[in-house]
């Protein structure tokens, strides 16, 4: 074979290697150590001549720089096997190679795909758009660099320019990185970004993990605080701004469940738990509120009755008024109370404490024993709490709520000393009572002492 010929096979051979960088790492490693012999030796020189001066000639230069990228390719080794960056967490696969330019950690099956860096054009244009003059920037990879491809101003609102900048943006079979701009701002980052990934289904197979592999660099040079959300899409329909709402909508929807999943969950609504503890509450029922009549609510807002009867209707399931006064006192308030159903009572107790003439609501809730039936009594003591509520809703202040069985405990003195109970200052010392008598005295046990041993 004619020299020229090897030589020039030999410089096609370089050339790949170094235009192919990782792509070709598995097959340069092989065939590293051939490829630099044919190059040396394909240029006049051979490695047992001693004393050879080596001329700088275009294969010599090309063969330096091949070897030269594979000894960094293969010399980017951890020191401790760590997580592959372009795995997914389902994967999660550890190796000691790392990425020629951004020394991340690549495994095995993705030794070909290096992070690709953004040019200093782009890096101008993101220091524009953090300043809020660009609506939308369109991000390309050429020559395994992010470079910027397009831009556009901002014209109207956000959702008015959507459609109208992005769909011209994006071409069929090419993938492509869309920074578009919303209205919102971040106290911290600024204006808020939605970074569309565009890779259409038609795209070749190279292309698409390029483009995937270098999400993360191209948030990272742009600002990862600044990117609020992020829109994939593979045909022109996931992109448009029907597309974008339709993907924050299934965000918000709530995780699809099988039928076995749902019967768990609605089981575990169902199941109450047992717990016991110092803090533990339990569930229990806070009682059942009757309607009021508006004729009692009138007499319990009249400020003319000082006395208001209530009672419950068992089969319409009310609150009635019984009766109204306006002069019954407290010797007549015991008749007032029925021996042989319950009622509810709203007195105001008209008295002096301390000098002070007073008129305090108190709510009486009498319950003649067993002379009434179970549902009554029941009844009665459910919709006791709400009553109570709802008059307190009604701008009525009750001051003091009582339960009796007999209406003859309803004494001045009962319902003073209920209201303004009396406070003991003084709390004498517990008085401890003699022992029985004649116990004798008290044994003292003396502790004896080891004698000593001969």
């Amino acid at each position: 074979m004619p020299k020229h010929v090897f030589l020039a096979l030999v410089l096609v051979a370089a050339l790949l290697c170094q235009r192919s960088q990782a792509i070709g790492v598995s097959l340069c490693y092989s065939g590293c150590s051939i490829v630099g012999a044919a190059c040396f030796a394909a240029a006049g020189f051979g490695f047992t001549v001693p004393g050879g001066v080596i001329v700088a000639t275009p294969a010599l230069v090309a063969c330096n720089a091949a070897l030269a990228n594979i000894n960094i390719l293969k010399n980017l080794t951890l020191d401790s096997p760590q997580r592959c960056a372009n795995c997914t967490r389902k994967e999660d696969k550890k190796s000691r190679k790392c990425c020629a330019s951004c020394q991340r950690p690549i495994c095995s099956n993705h030794s070909y795909i290096l992070c690709n860096t953004s040019n200093d054009a782009l890096k101008k244009v993101f220091a524009k758009c953090r300043d809020g003059k660009i609506r939308v920037l369109k991000v390309s990879i050429e020559n395994e660099e992010l470079v910027p491809a397009t831009s556009s101003k901002p014209v109207g609102k956000w959702q008015n320019d959507y459609d109208k900048m992005v769909k011209p943006l994006v071409e069929e079979n090419q993938p492509a990185y869309l920074l578009y701009r919303l209205d919102t701002k971040s106290s911290d980052s600024g204006y808020d970004w939605l970074l569309i990934s565009w890779t259409p289904d038609t795209a070749p197979v190279r292309q698409k993990m390029l483009y995937a592999s270098t999400k993360a660099t191209l948030k990272q040079e742009f600002g990862s605080a600044s990117i609020k959300e992020e829109l994939h899409g593979t045909v022109l329909e996931d992109i448009t701004l029907d597309g974008y709402h339709k993907q924050k909508k299934n965000d918000a929807a709530p995780v699809p469940l099988t039928s076995a999943e749902e019967e768990l969950a609605e089981m575990k609504k169902s199941i109450v738990h047992t717990d016991y503890s110092v803090e533990t509450r339990h569930q229990t029922l806070s009682g059942i509120a009757f309607p009021v009549t508006d004729e009692a609510k009138q007499a319990l807002t009249c400020d003319d009755y000082n006395y208001v009867q209530l009672r419950i209707d068992l089969d319409e399931e009310k609150i009635h008024l019984v009766t109204a006064a306006t002069d019954v006192s407290i010797d007549k308030l015991p008749t007032k109370v029925p021996s042989d159903c319950a009622r509810y009572h709203l007195y105001t107790f008209k008295h002096t404490h301390e000098g002070d003439l007073l008129s305090l609501k108190v709510f009486i809730y009498s319950m003649p024993g067993y002379n009434c039936s179970i549902k009554e009594r029941m009844l009665y003591s459910s919709c006791k709490a709400p009553l109570i509520e709802f008059i307190n809703s009604l701008g009525v202040e009750i001051a003091k709520k009582i339960e009796i069985d007999d209406g003859n405990e309803l004494t001045e003195s009962f319902l003073y000393d209920e209201l303004h109970p009396k406070v003991i200052l003084y709390k004498p010392k517990f008085a401890k009572p003699k022992g029985p008598p004649n116990r004798g005295g008290k044994r003292l046990t003396k502790v004896q002492e080891n004698e000593p041993t001969e």
